[in-house]
């Protein structure tokens, strides 16, 4: 608890699911699971609409329509629980094959004020930063947090309706510089990396 008191986590329930140390046992995100499926079989249908042959641009789009059935048993009674730790095991496994230098930039995602540095990059620019491990860690990372915040929702008062309590958030902007600086860069390189204008910018990112 100190050290992650340290690291300034203002959601410590988010850090430690995040890490792949928590998921929803209790099946409180249910819903997501229904809601999900749902999608996948809305894109499946979607695919018998076109009589032109063309199911190659919807695949590019959507994915491939005959892979999205087969969790079609995964949405009701225990599933949903086993379709929870199958998403966190996922995530640990992809957490254990990042660099130290990798998980660092990682961990930084977790770790936001608020403050964002001046950039004109968005977050797809961002992501694209990154190393393919990194990237599938944040996929990952985006389904948890995806179930977290339903979980919240539901828990909170017992409405799907409300707003979560505790924020869930994963900030890209300084994931690309932390991993250069954790690698062993030069300040003034992760500077240039960051493009940010004003040493302090960095600093406080």
């Amino acid at each position: 608890g100190e050290h992650v008191g340290m690291l300034s986590f203002e959601n410590s329930i988010w850090a430690l699911a995040a890490m792949g140390g928590a998921c929803d046992v209790g099946g409180a995100s249910k819903n997501l699971d229904s809601f999900r499926q749902k999608m996948k079989e809305f894109e499946a249908d979607l695919s018998f609409l076109d009589n032109n042959n063309e199911d190659e641009s919807f695949d590019m789009l959507f994915g491939d329509p005959d892979s999205s059935g087969a969790d079609t048993d995964k949405d009701s009674g225990d599933n949903e629980i086993s379709i929870c730790q199958e998403e966190t095991r996922e995530l640990v496994e992809r957490l254990k094959v990042l660099e130290p230098f990798e998980l660092a930039g990682y961990v930084s995602c977790l770790l936001s004020d608020g403050y964002r540095r001046p950039s004109s990059n968005t977050v797809t620019e961002y992501f694209q930063q990154l190393s393919t491990p990194q990237q599938r860690a944040i996929q990952s990372a985006l389904d948890v947090s995806e179930r977290l915040v339903e979980a919240q929702k539901v828990c909170s008062d017992g409405k799907t309706t409300s707003v979560p309590t505790t924020r869930v958030e994963l900030d890209l902007s300084s994931a690309s510089v932390v991993t250069a600086w954790a690698s062993g860069c030069s300040w003034s390189e992760a500077l240039e990396i960051s493009n940010s204008g004003a040493p302090g910018d960095l600093v406080r990112s």
